[in-house]
């Protein structure tokens, strides 16, 4: 009531905010009340009393609400990294109010920014950043989707928000992720490669440009071609019965693999698909078309003992085993490069003139058998 606004004191359940008087005398004047508590709605009472004691009968309200004076907060857990790709990353993000988000994508090594840049989204200091941008949240969780990144490289995501009365957050969130390998495997020049082929089985060696799992697959020749995922399954396809298949794990240097319980005299195809460890699938498979042996041909013979190293080698290669009538060198495309007979085989053997690369070392021993290996030259 009057009486109560003039009184100035608590009334009822009701304990006054604030309470004040002042003197008007002819210019308009301003009262301001300070302290007050944000986004809260509050009544204004005025009364007035002139200096001979005439009071107003009615007091006059005035109604308000204060605003919004918080910078928007990120509900927890969020910006939250969602899914990363080769080239692209996905971040959800959340806050308490409708706000206006700015993000800025820079590389790992480079130094943080500001508060004030990311908002800028422009080059500062020696830092040019990858992406910048900025996008509404309302009140749903929103999705930021960034693409157009380099694989295997590491970023780091700042994050920056202001609300509709421009209340700005005071600090950036970082975000830090590495995008993944889009790449397959690639063969190494050269590979995969026939080492050797006997009466019943054949030895190929497969070398990558990284870290792979090889699966492989024979079949008769003239057999109707298996599809990657068939040569990746190594089960029977189609009207095709596969003579064999299997894996082979590749790390670091050239693997050899030896297939075995072949039928001999017979001509096979060796198909080969290689998947790295992020699940990156060569488009296409390789084929190596052989022949085993027949029985009473010749070819490797398992119960053969010899052995030639170092393999790989930088100048020289020694040969060791019983019998020897002679040793080639064959190129890959069947060029003899060197021929040494075996009583002549005292010490290493010079192959310092060939070219870095492949070749075929054929040792024929005196009681007709042959044998043959994969050498490589540094």
């Amino acid at each position: 009531t009057v009486a109560e606004v003039f009184a100035g004191e608590a009334y009822g359940s009701v304990t006054p905010v604030q309470v004040g008087s002042g003197n008007f005398i002819e210019e308009a004047v301003t009262m301001t009340l300070s302290g007050l508590t944000e986004t809260t709605s509050y009544e204004l009472y005025f009364a007035a009393i002139d200096e001979l004691g005439n009071e107003q009968t009615e007091a006059v309200q005035i109604s308000f609400t204060t605003l919004d004076a918080t910078a928007p907060v990120w509900i927890e857990g969020y910006p939250s990294l969602g899914l990363v790709t080769g080239n692209s990353v996905e971040v959800s993000i959340m806050l308490d109010e409708a706000a206006t988000y700015y993000y800025m994508l820079i590389g790992s090594d480079d130094d943080a920014p500001t508060v004030a840049e990311v908002f800028a989204g422009e080059a500062y200091g020696s830092v040019t950043p990858v992406q910048a941008s900025s996008g509404e949240f309302i009140e749903e969780a929103v999705t930021v989707s960034l693409s157009g990144l380099a694989e295997i490289t590491s970023y780091k995501l700042y994050f920056v928000a202001i609300d509709e009365l421009g209340n700005e957050q005071t600090e950036t969130v970082e975000i830090s992720f590495t995008t993944l390998d889009a790449t397959a495997p690639v063969w190494t020049e050269g590979y995969p490669v026939v080492e050797s082929v006997g009466i019943d089985t054949i030895s190929f060696i497969v070398s990558l440009n990284e870290v792979s799992q090889v699966s492989y697959l024979v079949v008769l020749s003239g057999s109707t071609a298996p599809s990657v995922q068939e040569v990746i399954d190594g089960e029977n396809y189609a009207d095709v019965t596969i003579a064999a298949s299997g894996t082979v794990d590749y790390t670091e240097s050239p693997v050899e693999e030896v297939v075995r319980n072949l039928t001999n005299n017979t001509a096979y195809q060796l198909y080969l698909v290689a998947v790295d460890v992020a699940g990156n699938i060569q488009e296409s498979s390789v084929v190596l078309d052989f022949t085993t042996d027949k029985e009473t041909g010749v070819g490797m013979d398992e119960t053969l003992t010899f052995s030639v190293y170092p393999n790989p080698f930088t100048e020289h290669i020694n040969v060791s085993a019983e019998g020897v009538q002679n040793v080639r060198v064959f190129s890959l495309a069947g060029s003899i490069m060197k021929s040494i007979p075996g009583n002549a085989l005292s010490g290493p053997i010079n192959l310092e003139f060939l070219s870095s690369g492949s070749y075929i070392v054929v040792i024929e021993f005196i009681d007709g058998k042959t044998a043959s290996r994969v050498i490589i030259k540094k």
